[in-house]
């Protein structure tokens, strides 16, 4: 995801992080990895933004206390880690959104859908990984839980070869046609780069299974 650009939007995207690892009694903490992380990024970036502004003490020191807060995060336990959680959304919450709004802030912080928060939060993602997934749009939770493949296999349904080279006549026949892609396993007999009479190369896999070669 890319930075944000103005206080407000940095408060936001951390208190939709906090909100996410919060929902449901906390069952999401356990599929969130590099959490530390991401918070002292966004931190870092919110008291940099009022490192200048002498007015904006209070709100600095808060900030740093949410950033001690996760130190050391990932290695703690679950009651450690829920009760920190807990204790920075109150930190958070104290910040006034109409001081906040003195300091620049365009508009008050949005209650967004926790479906809104970056996908790099998700365990198993992280930083770099989100950055891969923002080359194709996938940006938040709600766009990866949108983003449909090109087209869905189903390789549960194992045939046997058989089955594909002597299919049943119509209407029995529910596979083994040309263009349909089918499911085998069995032992590969050969394999190979062959050359057509056309010039192209193609590899070639013979493959044997209880009923029959193909």
């Amino acid at each position: 995801m890319g930075k944000s650009n103005t206080l407000d939007e940095i408060i936001s995207q951390l208190k939709r992080s906090l909100e996410f690892a919060s929902k449901n009694s906390f069952a999401n903490l356990s599929h969130l990895r590099d959490l530390e992380s991401a918070i002292n990024s966004l931190i870092d970036r919110a008291v940099s933004f009022l490192s200048h502004q002498s007015s904006a003490v209070s709100h600095q020191n808060n900030l740093i206390k949410i950033k001690d807060l996760f130190s050391g995060f990932d290695s703690l336990s679950l009651p450690e880690k829920k009760e920190r959680l807990k204790t920075a959304q109150n930190l958070l919450e104290s910040l006034r959104v109409k001081e906040l709004k003195s300091l620049g802030v365009n508009s008050i912080i949005p209650q967004l859908h926790n479906s809104s928060t970056s996908i790099q939060f998700v365990k198993g993602v992280g930083e770099k990984r989100a950055k891969l997934l923002s080359k194709l749009n996938i940006q938040t939770i709600e766009d990866a839980l949108y983003f449909m493949p090109m087209r869905y296999e189903d390789r549960s349904r194992m045939k046997k070869i058989s089955e594909i080279l002597n299919p049943p006549p119509p209407p029995f026949n529910k596979g083994g046609q040309k263009g349909i892609i089918e499911t085998i396993a069995g032992t590969i007999l050969s394999r190979g780069v062959i050359k057509t009479k056309w010039g192209k190369r193609l590899f070639e896999v013979v493959i044997k299974d209880e009923t029959g070669l193909m």
